[in-house]
């Protein structure tokens, strides 16, 4: 748990530390530091310990279910912060190709969920183009065992992901604007693939709603471009038959929403009747 600052004083002091395993953990000091929830893992630390040992980026951490990361992986399941993240792709690109665990996690998948920044999201996508046409395998929850809860900051069945592209993903957990307009670029038919149970982006993104402000403009943002790559997605009824205003102004959302949320509501039902009344 020591800082950024002194973690990488300490490396600049003694290189070769940087490829020594833990005792008793065969982990190097890389893969410990970005398993590091709090505080997440920051760039000077992590640039420190790659220039002392670059081929630890490429060392897979090995779990007791089998599963298998890269640091990669980790750092984005932990929030580390853009630099430490941007550096660890420049330092092994085809770490963006490799799946993370049983339910077919890309970097870029995990990137989405984890509300990595664009250029993140951006970086991954230039390193693996093809990430943004992949689909999840299965629905199982993702959860790195040294990480209580997994998933980002949005809402809903964790388990429910099976048939997933990275735009559902991002749509799911209030991504920016920025991200989903690079996720459409990359895969434009993204915009009207269904998931296990049939929604699409456009139902997700207007699914979870909460009080402030900000992510409420972004919400109408978003859901107004996802309107705009697929228009028939206005119209679309997931499998439980819920169009994505049903989802917008259902019960439970209106009921626990403040006035905030209240308007982002209002803001959404908006966007959506206004073309479908094109």
């Amino acid at each position: 748990q020591a800082g950024d600052a002194l973690v990488a004083a300490l490396v600049d002091a003694y290189p070769a530390a940087a490829a020594v395993e833990a005792a008793g953990d065969d982990a190097l000091p890389l893969t410990l530091l970005v398993e590091r929830v709090s505080p997440h893992a920051q760039s000077a630390a992590v640039v420190a310990l790659l220039r002392a040992h670059t081929p630890a980026v490429q060392v897979l951490r090995s779990t007791p279910g089998a599963l298998s990361y890269l640091p990669l992986h980790i750092a984005l399941t932990t929030r580390a912060d853009e630099g430490a993240l941007l550096a660890l792709i420049a330092a092994y690109p085809a770490a963006a190709a490799r799946l993370g665990d049983v339910r077919g996690d890309l970097p870029l998948h995990l990137a989405c969920e984890y509300n990595a920044s664009a250029k993140v999201v951006h970086a991954l996508i230039e390193a693996y183009p093809q990430a943004a046409s992949t689909v999840l395998e299965s629905g199982v929850v993702h959860v790195h065992p040294r990480i209580h809860g997994g998933g980002g900051s949005g809402g809903g069945n964790a388990g429910s992901t099976r048939g997933y592209l990275p735009l559902h993903l991002a749509a799911r957990h209030r991504a920016s604007l920025a991200v989903i307009r690079l996720l459409l670029d990359a895969h434009p038919p993204g915009a009207w693939r269904r998931g296990a149970h049939g929604e699409l982006p456009l139902h997700l993104a207007t699914e979870f709603i909460n009080g402030d402000i900000r992510s409420c403009l972004s919400a109408v943002e978003v859901v107004s471009e996802l309107r705009r790559a697929y228009a028939g997605g206005v119209r679309t009824r997931d499998d439980a038959g819920n169009t994505p205003i049903d989802l917008a102004t259902s019960p439970n959302d209106v009921t626990a929403a403040t006035l905030a949320a209240a308007d982002c509501v209002t803001g959404l039902v908006t966007a959506l009747s206004d073309h479908m009344a094109e």
